[in-house]
């Protein structure tokens, strides 16, 4: 079967495109260009300038594959956990550091209600919770 002009000009540009990247490297191959250009196989082989610049791109498309590895989904999702992770990491940071505050302003309400008097505790008695509270302590 012969190829018109068309074709081969087709072909070749399929191949220019899988050589600067606008192809997706995975559907390099002969049945690619074949069925795009609309002949067998076995005719565009049988075409020296085809051929030899199927090995060419070939060659390059090898290397694109090669460098999208690098980018692949697992890595990618691995590093969107490891970013979450830091987020969160910070957020507990933060957090602890807020804890310590309200640690710092309950020991300092506890000795300004002693200063004047007050016994800290008749506050813990009084609340709504101190029943919750005494129950948790006195079982364990």
């Amino acid at each position: 079967m012969a190829m018109s002009k068309e074709q081969k000009d087709l072909a070749l540009t399929i191949l220019r495109r899988f050589k600067t990247k606008d192809l997706l490297p995975k559907d390099f191959g002969w049945n690619y260009i074949a069925n795009e250009v609309s002949v067998n196989r076995t005719t565009l082989y049988r075409n020296e300038e085809i051929r030899e610049n199927f090995a060419l791109v070939k060659k390059i498309v090898a290397k694109h594959k090669k460098e999208a590895r690098g980018l692949n989904q697992e890595r990618i999702e691995k590093g969107e956990l490891e970013h979450k992770i830091d987020i969160l990491k910070e957020k507990v940071s933060s957090l602890e550091k807020q804890l310590a505050r309200e640690r710092e302003r309950l020991t300092y309400a506890t000795l300004a209600a002693r200063k004047k008097g007050i016994d800290p505790l008749d506050f813990l008695d009084k609340t709504p919770l101190s029943s919750a509270i005494t129950k948790k302590f006195s079982n364990e």
